[in-house]
């Protein structure tokens, strides 16, 4: 059966973005990520399907935006313009995106200066059914850890096999997404699938 954690991963972590956060402290702190690998249908024909997806964290006991040691040309003040949809996305390391593994959280760490919008320190899991989000883009990144976790996709709430299923149906749009793309009726461009690129 495949795993849905690892499954989300992967469908944010591979070609996704980082695109805007929103908070309701201390309840809820939302973060949403753009050119996410899951399947919706396009709410408006002739567009491509909408990519995004909110991670929605419910009573989080630590929210900390990080920001590379190294970093150039960068707003001090980045995580506000992020949120007010004044700067441009930030991609996403595939290989520094976790919502399940702590030695990933280490490393994501390194290298950074941390800057604590909620909470005191990044520590350990407050308890065993706690959750996790913890990631990497360019020159940023986040790390959240709360009670609950609920993705937010175009329909809703997704649950785990909603997730799963998801994905499994962009992977199919994809195809046909190449298979079409340099025909006489090629789908509307599309960010996620061109730079998905496959093997001929």
């Amino acid at each position: 059966m495949t795993d849905p954690i690892s499954t989300l991963e992967s469908a944010i972590s591979d070609v996704g973005y980082l695109r805007w956060w929103a908070e309701a402290l201390p309840e809820v702190f939302q973060v949403e990520f753009g050119g996410v690998q899951l399947y919706f249908p396009p709410l408006v024909a002739g567009r491509p399907p909408n990519s995004v997806v909110a991670l929605r964290f419910h009573e989080p006991s630590v929210v900390a935006f990080l920001t590379a040691e190294d970093a150039r040309e960068l707003p001090v003040d980045w995580r506000t313009a992020l949120h007010a949809d004044k700067l441009k996305p930030f991609s996403v390391d595939h290989e520094r995106f976790t919502v399940s593994s702590e030695d990933t959280l280490r490393d994501v760490l390194v290298g950074c200066r941390v800057e604590f919008a909620h909470g005191s320190e990044i520590g350990a899991p407050s308890d065993a059914g706690s959750v996790l989000l913890a990631f990497r883009a360019q020159q940023v990144g986040l790390i959240v850890r709360a009670k609950r976790m609920a993705v937010v996709g175009q329909p809703g709430v997704l649950e785990p096999a909603q997730i799963v299923s998801a994905s499994e149906a962009w992977w199919e749009y994809w195809r046909e997404y190449w298979r079409r793309r340099d025909s006489d009726s090629p789908l509307p461009k599309d960010y996620a699938c061109e730079v998905t690129i496959p093997l001929k």
